[in-house]
């Protein structure tokens, strides 16, 4: 069973900017700011440290609780814990850091395979003082990237434990990307890694062509999601003629080409056109197969109970198979990165995604935004 590490204390102050020498002292707190994480990177690569992180996420506090290990001669291991009520022995969050390629890997966020019930980052854990805790990781390891100069990269499979009523699909993000544009980690500023790829130069986007490639990625979904279903086919060959050259040899080289049938597209306009005959309240004097999946989404109570029904593993299928048209194998189409950009002040950045409030067709937008920093770090056992 893991423990809690235990309470901290505040030990003496140092010069204003100055960071801390992790050979110091025992146990401190410090902001997140005065902490030099490249230099307690290399010293963790000689031994092993652990430390609390106190953080606020939607107005809720956090404190997460880390161990930071060596694990060959070229990686580290961040590892978090259940807390001490729970008899789950596997970790409950995995981040490796490869410092060759100067990435740090989130391993199994979300990932219900790996979890006990009790572990306060599996999506079923539905106390509400604890909900955030994704966020809360997150954000602690977006810092931690930036103040390393890495990447940050995982696998998009946050999927339900128990969905909710009307659900569409397994995956938390389909879920989102139908009712808002962008999926769980979109809206904390990944892109694909295959799109990063194709536009990256020496492994590196300028800020403006990483909103390029945000802006791209989300246009993609705004015109599978608000698109009628029965004009899908006509609008994504339209669209592969938009890809910028350099995407063209990474994206998949058919993208639809005359030998590919959309063949669960076809099924749910089948379908629609089924209730179109059948009884139903859901758009009347108006086509059903004329909708988008947006509006699918948004009428899905409806649909599910007309006569007959639509099935939404049927809508889920449809809209799967036009999103990964592009991609050249699944795990590529769920590989997502995230890079942040420093300012001359030494602050950092990233870019998120934000929906247009008031309307379900506007295409969402992308700003900037400083990379949290009100988070406290509690460091218990220098190496």
């Amino acid at each position: 069973m893991k423990k809690m590490l235990p309470s901290f204390v505040l030990l003496p102050t140092r010069g204003v900017g100055e960071k801390r020498p992790f050979s110091e002292v025992d146990s401190l707190e410090e902001a997140i700011t005065d902490i030099d994480w490249v230099a307690l990177h290399t010293k963790v690569r000689n031994g092993s440290v652990g430390f609390g992180v106190q953080l606020q996420v939607f107005t809720k506090n956090y404190q997460l609780d880390f161990e930071w290990t060596k694990s060959s001669e070229d990686t580290t291991r961040l590892s978090m814990g259940m807390d001490e009520e729970t008899d789950e022995s596997d970790d409950c969050v995995v981040m490796i850091l490869y410092s060759t390629v100067r990435v740090l890997h989130v391993v199994n966020l979300f990932d219900i395979r790996r979890k006990g019930a009790n572990c306060k980052m599996t999506p079923q854990y539905f106390d509400n003082t604890v909900r955030g805790y994704g966020s809360a990781v997150l954000n602690f390891a977006t810092y931690v990237a930036s103040a390393l100069g890495f990447m940050l990269r995982l696998l998009d499979n946050a999927k339900w434990v128990e969905k909710p009523p009307h659900a569409f699909g397994d995956l938390i993000s389909l879920h989102l990307e139908l009712d808002r544009g962008f999926g769980y980690y979109h809206a904390r500023g990944f892109v694909p890694k295959q799109l990063f790829d194709a536009l990256a130069i020496d492994g590196r986007l300028t800020k403006l062509e990483y909103t390029d490639a945000m802006h791209f990625e989300l246009s993609w979904v705004h015109m599978l999601c608000t698109t009628p279903v029965d004009e899908l086919e006509d609008s994504i060959r339209a669209f592969r003629t938009l890809i910028p050259e350099r995407l063209q040899t990474h994206w998949r080289s058919g993208f639809l080409d005359e030998h590919t049938s959309l063949h669960w597209v076809k099924v749910v306009v089948d379908k629609l056109g089924a209730i179109d005959n059948g009884e139903h309240t859901v758009r009347p004097g108006k086509e059903l197969k004329a909708m988008s999946f947006r509006e699918i989404f948004q009428n899905r109570e409806a649909l599910m109970n007309s006569k007959p029904k639509l099935d939404p593993q049927e809508v889920e299928f449809a809209y799967e198979e036009c999103r990964r048209l592009p991609y050249k194998n699944v795990v590529e189409k769920i590989t997502l990165v995230k890079t942040t950009f420093v300012h001359e002040n030494g602050t950092y950045a990233e870019l998120l995604p934000q929906k247009v409030e008031g309307t379900y067709t506007a295409m969402p937008h992308v700003t900037e935004h400083p990379v949290g920093t009100d988070i406290f770090v509690n460091v218990l056992s220098p190496p």
